[in-house]
């Protein structure tokens, strides 16, 4: 019984629909009254004015060539341990009523002294990272996933899932899709589940074939079906086939900041890309390509083109892959030595609310490569601001324990967990919304001890696992 109320309260595709059509009605019933259809108040509507904005973004000026490095801090406090999970309790509790709780923001005056005016406040937020619920309930979510499991061919084909679900929003706005990075085998249903839900925005943190530099730094050869693979065109005109599926690239441009193209490889940091997603031939659904044994590279390539299908609908996506967030860890700063941690989160935070702004009511899809870590940062980045911009108050706790139930285990450690509060905290002093001076605190000073304290510690994980910033070569970048 408790296994049927959970599925209950679980999304699915039927009640997505109904939302929508919920809206539609209400919209055009506003419209016969001759009222204006009213717009989900988020930072993420194409024609609001980013909120969060402080100044235009401009390229570093770069230093003369023989410029020495930056010095090294003599001080680095040591890595705290990682947080020790609690034994989960031996019966299974009832979801919790998160929606409630989540929605009991604290003021934001308030929330800022009691996070960063204390002795340690970066020990602070890794005790909290600690607390977050982690109820066994939220564990069923992985293995029934809405998104996908689509029949290929007859009973005896393998079945393949991209692993994402799919995570409401709380307020008004179509919400999110958290996936894992699309690899040899599930790069198929990927584009299902873009074209069948007709999602308009993808946001990779993640680029192409990433993992060869896993851990040790060193290259090494992986199964095309265990790695994330280069699943869109990035030249215009180019188009790749995903039968049955045919996505074609009509603009591919790099860029350093929303309102600054890159002028050389140097400065890349992300790349936007305008994607056609069409169903081809939609009576082709072979299995070619589909096998037990991992598909070579011409399986979703030109040779596997299908005839033209006129009648097949289609629909533009726009891309964004950003291109400087290792795994595990947190935006890097680019270029090296002339970029800081906070201007690189900052930047951040503005290519998500200005390249993804949308009228469209599908969520957005979230990806890097298991869609736990790098996902749960910027979907919490982006509710946090949108929960302030519709309450004026934050519970960033509130919203990774919310997210969690959607997406078990995002946010995969405690300085992922502390970058998400500093890093809002930061573009809101930018913006004004908090005062320069907080409690007799220069609010600047409390949140520099911050990011010093997590940079040391960021530093000292990329000397263990190095970084492999300058590994570009599979996606058309020489840096």
């Amino acid at each position: 019984m408790r296994s049927q109320d959970r599925n209950m309260r679980k999304p699915t595709l039927r009640h997505r629909e109904d939302r929508r059509e919920i809206r539609r009605e209400g919209r055009r019933e506003e419209q016969q009254e001759g009222e204006e259809p009213s717009t989900p108040m988020s930072p993420l509507n194409r024609g609001l004015v980013n909120p969060f904005r402080y100044k235009d973004h401009e390229l570093p000026k770069p230093g003369p060539t023989n410029d020495p490095a930056p010095p090294k801090k003599t001080t680095t406090p040591p890595i705290p341990p990682a947080p020790s999970t609690p034994a989960p309790p031996a019966d299974d509790p009832e979801p919790p009523r998160l929606q409630k709780s989540v929605e009991e923001t604290i003021r934001l005056d308030r929330w800022f002294l009691t996070r960063f005016s204390i002795d340690n406040p970066y020990e602070g937020l890794q005790q909290e990272f600690t607390s977050l619920q982690r109820d066994p309930w939220m564990e069923d979510t992985v293995d029934d996933s809405p998104f996908l499991e689509q029949q290929i061919g007859d009973e005896n084909v393998k079945q393949y899932k991209c692993y994402g679900q799919y995570v409401p929003s709380i307020y008004r706005t179509p919400g999110f899709i958290a996936c894992e990075g699309p690899n040899g085998k599930s790069v198929f249903d990927f584009w299902m589940l873009i074209y069948r839900e007709k999602i308009e925005r993808i946001f990779s943190v993640n680029f192409p074939f990433e993992e060869r530099l896993h851990h040790d730094g060193d290259p090494v050869d992986k199964p095309v079906v265990k790695e994330t693979v280069q699943y869109w065109p990035m030249v215009p005109g180019a188009v790749f086939y995903f039968m049955p599926f045919k996505i074609t690239c009509i603009t591919s441009v790099l860029k350093y900041a929303p309102n600054v193209l890159s002028h050389d490889n140097s400065n890349v940091v992300y790349r936007v890309s305008r994607l056609m997603v069409e169903m081809d031939n939609p009576m082709k659904m072979t299995t070619e390509g589909m096998s037990e044994e991992e598909p070579d590279d011409s399986s979703w390539h030109e040779e596997l083109a299908p005839q033209n299908n006129p009648n097949g609908e289609k629909h533009e996506v726009t891309h964004v892959c950003y291109l400087r967030w290792p795994d595990g860890r947190v935006p890097m700063p680019w270029p090296q030595g002339r970029d800081t941690y906070k201007d690189a989160g900052c930047r951040l935070v503005d290519i998500m609310l200005e390249e993804l702004s949308s009228e469209s009511e599908t969520p957005i899809v979230i990806h890097c490569h298991a869609g736990i870590g790098r996902t749960g940062v910027a979907i919490a980045l982006l509710m946090a601001l949108e929960q302030f911009h519709e309450t004026k108050g934050t519970n960033i706790k509130g919203l990774v324990t919310y997210l969690r139930c959607y997406r078990p285990r995002s946010v995969m450690n405690h300085w992922q967990y502390a970058y998400i509060n500093v890093l809002f905290a930061q573009k809101l002093l930018r913006a004004g919304h908090i005062s320069e001076t907080i409690g007799g605190h220069k609010s600047q000073d409390l949140l520099d001890k911050v990011w010093d304290q997590m940079e040391a510690i960021i530093d000292r994980v990329n000397a263990k696992y190095d970084s492999f910033l300058t590994y570009f070569y599979e996606i058309g970048v020489k840096v």
